[in-house]
């Protein structure tokens, strides 16, 4: 099965959000939603500008694979 453009350029996007999602330091698991917001506020989860192009990448390649699917 060959996927469509659309699909192909939704999956590239997915793809990039989750690697970002995996290489990007932040809370663990185990912190408490009050501890993160505390330290969030403080500034020690700021994320890089690397990490924040990364995404908009992502989700801008999966607007374009959603028009690609549905507007054509």
């Amino acid at each position: 099965m060959i996927p469509t453009t659309g699909n192909l350029w939704s999956m590239c996007g997915m793809l990039l959000l989750c690697w970002n999602i995996a290489f990007t330091p932040g809370p663990s698991i185990a912190t408490p939603l009050g501890e993160v917001y505390e330290r969030a506020r403080a500034g020690s989860f700021r994320t890089s500008t690397t990490s924040k192009l990364v995404s908009l990448a992502g989700m801008l390649l999966i607007v374009v694979g959603t028009y690609y699917t549905y507007a054509r």
